[in-house]
């Protein structure tokens, strides 16, 4: 299990959560992880408010130091998230033009994962 307010899949599944939900999965304690973990609660929610709108979270050494991540939703018939799709890797290969290139990547996978 990874921690949902510093990786890319669990960024993913916040955003894209009823309200409700989501404020009982962030009251939870935001452990840091690395000098780039997210732990003020009002920054978080704007990351998560950005992921819900662009369609894809990103993770840079959120959760580990060098390890940068991409992910994005699946969809079910009802409209309904039901799963995550991404890509994680040295931050040292995924940045710049491969960051942009992943990221399409990954979110044209969710767009064809989802029913």
């Amino acid at each position: 299990r990874t921690p949902l307010h510093c990786t890319s899949p669990g960024k993913v599944s916040l955003g894209f959560q009823p309200a409700s939900i989501r404020e009982q999965l962030l009251r939870r304690t935001l452990k840091r992880f690395t000098a780039s973990t997210i732990t003020d609660r009002k920054m978080l929610g704007a990351e998560i408010a950005t992921t819900a709108q662009r369609g894809y979270a990103l993770s840079l050494e959120e959760f580990e130091a060098g390890l940068t991540s991409v992910a994005a939703p699946v969809f079910g018939a009802d409209g309904v998230m039901i799963a995550q799709i991404g890509v994680a890797g040295p931050s040292y290969r995924l940045g710049g033009e491969a960051l942009e290139l992943t990221i399409a990547l990954v979110q044209e996978a969710g767009r064809r994962a989802s029913v």
